[in-house]
């Protein structure tokens, strides 16, 4: 892959903020490496928005492959604490209903 620049974003439509992260970082665009993507995640960088616009339709396969398991794990991680805020999202509302 070339070098990623503000203007190749610019050019995709990537949004103003992103954008404005991305050349403070690097203002003379980035060659892609591991570090680099690494430091975009760090930086809250959407890469995914990314992947979709960048990626061939072979490489895009293999990214929500290879992501396939880090999302298992996420989802299975975070489904107690969404059930705890569905459960105390309830109670609030009943408490206010009873308050009314």
């Amino acid at each position: 892959m070339t070098r990623i620049t503000a203007r190749l974003l610019l050019n995709k439509r990537a949004c103003a903020e992103q954008v404005r992260i991305f050349r403070r970082e690097w203002p003379r665009g980035v060659t892609p490496s591991l570090a680099a993507c690494e430091r975009a995640a760090a930086l809250g960088l959407d890469l995914e928005w990314f992947a979709v616009h960048f990626l061939s339709a072979q490489a895009s396969a293999a990214y929500y492959a290879a992501l396939a398991q880090a999302r298992a794990a996420y989802r299975a991680a975070v489904a107690p604490a969404l059930a705890a805020y569905y459960a105390a999202t309830a109670k609030a509302l009943w408490s206010a209903m009873q308050a009314d």
